[in-house]
This record gives structure tokens, C-alpha cells and sequence, in this order.
């Protein structure tokens, strides 16, 4: 399965003729992140970035985007803290209600749709090796070469 397939479902979900509630705004939003999340994942592992068993994955994907040097690539690195934030609150907390709105939803399929369209033209376009190159760099820096 292709991990954009979750955010053409929620993006058809929120967006269909058909009764839009709390529920599927949660899971837009929890599916929308774990598209941008798989997605990452798929990137940095197909350019050779390896994770350790124990580490957080969450955590980690975002730490190697924050290492790169091309700015949209850090900036999803970023949004991915408030975006893993916001997706513990849709799977998590039934007492808040900020993540039962459709606005809320929306704001978030788009943003995951955003980090995927920043991370495939990074990561497949012309200075592909430079994005790798860099997030390599910062890697090394904090877990020495080849680690």
C-alpha cells in the first residue's frame, strides 16, 4: 500500500456530499499525518537512512527532515512536531474537541498534502543529492559516519 492512499481517502472523506463529525475529522487528521509520516519514512529509507529498533520513528523522521538544508524540507521537519501533537489528540484525547471540527481537519489534510508534494519534489528533484547530502551530514554530526 502506498501511504498517500490514506490521504486521498480522508481528502474524500472531508470533502464527500456525506455527514462530516467528530469522528471523521479525527481520523482525517490521524490518517493525514501517518500519509506524511509513511511517506518521509519511505523517502529517507530509500536514500539509505536507517532507524534504529528502539528508536522513536516519529521523533527521528522528523530530526533527519530539521537536518537538511533546504528550507522546505526543515520546515516539514518542524511541522511534523505539531503535527504528531494534534494526531495524539485525535487518537488519544476524547476530551478534546479542537480535532472534531472541520476546519480543523481540513487545515491538516492540506498541510499533510503539502509536506508530501515539499518532500517528493526534494527528494526526486533536481538537488536530490544535496537534500540527502545534508540530512547525511547532520546524521553523521550527532551519531558519527556510518551510524
Amino acid at each position: 500500500m502506498e501511504p498517500v492512499e490514506f490521504l486521498r481517502f480522508v481528502q474524500a472523506t472531508i470533502r464527500g456530499s456525506g455527514k462530516v463529525g467528530a469522528v471523521e475529522c479525527r481520523v482525517a487528521i490521524s490518517r493525514a499525518y501517518y500519509a506524511a509520516f509513511n511517506v518521509a519514512m519511505d523517502l529517507l529509507t530509500a536514500a539509505g537512512f536507517t532507524f534504529f529498533p528502539k528508536d522513536d520513528k516519529h521523533k527521528m523522521v522528523a530530526r533527519h527532515l530539521l537536518w537538511c538544508d533546504d528550507a522546505g524540507v526543515k520546515s516539514v521537519g518542524s511541522t511534523f512536531d505539531s503535527f504528531r501533537a494534534v494526531r495524539n489528540h485525535a487518537d488519544y484525547d476524547m476530551n478534546y474537541p479542537g480535532v472534531e471540527r472541520l476546519g480543523s481537519a481540513e487545515i491538516w489534510v492540506d498541510e499533510a498534502s503539502d509536506c508530501i508534494r515539499t518532500l517528493e519534489s526534494a527528494f526526486h528533484g533536481p538537488d536530490r543529492a544535496a537534500t540527502i547530502s545534508s540530512i547525511r551530514k547532520g546524521r553523521d554530526a550527532v551519531y558519527g559516519p556510518g551510524n
